[in-house]
């Protein structure tokens, strides 16, 4: 059995940013009364997750930037926005079920909500995957597992 070398410094960056975010999002919300506290998640989602999409759109459509120091950072910290992506995704999922009052055994909740379900299952699988253990484990399993955020993509657009 191989041994597998947890990498403590990725865990608390990951934990940090998590928790900045909340305390970002919950700051947010309370001087910005307008907007509940959901939609902020959301759209933090959806930024995070735009965030992570950029750098490979940039690298092919722009090869000449692809060493800028902005992409370079965002390649760099894609794994932690994917994750931060997922936190403020899930969250936002949770308050949308408590405000509109969702009922979870209904059938036909599940057509209804089809998309934003299957953006949440996409960015759960893509969340549990973002690990070492994983990128080690799964070899090249994982890089078509994480083809799947291309997909959500699609889910998005039929959002608006």
């Amino acid at each position: 059995m191989r041994q597998v070398i947890v990498n403590t410094k990725s865990y608390v960056v990951l934990v940090l940013l998590a928790l900045s975010a909340y305390l970002i999002t919950l700051f947010l919300a309370l001087f910005c009364t307008p907007a509940p506290l959901a939609n902020l998640l959301g759209l933090f989602a959806l930024l995070a997750y735009i965030a992570t999409l950029v750098p490979s759109i940039y690298k092919t459509v722009f090869p000449l930037f692809k060493n800028s120091k902005s992409m370079m950072f965002l390649l760099k910290k894609r794994r932690y926005i994917g994750i931060s992506a997922f936190y403020f995704g899930s969250n936002y999922g949770l308050l949308m079920l408590i405000q509109k009052n969702i009922n979870l055994l209904d059938p036909l909740t599940y057509l209804e909500y089809f998309q934003g379900i299957s953006i949440l299952f996409i960015f759960t699988i893509l969340a549990i995957t973002s690990n070492d253990w994983s990128v080690k484990t799964l070899k090249h399993n994982w890089k078509t597992i994480h083809q799947l955020t291309y997909l959500v993509v699609f889910f998005c657009l039929g959002i608006f």
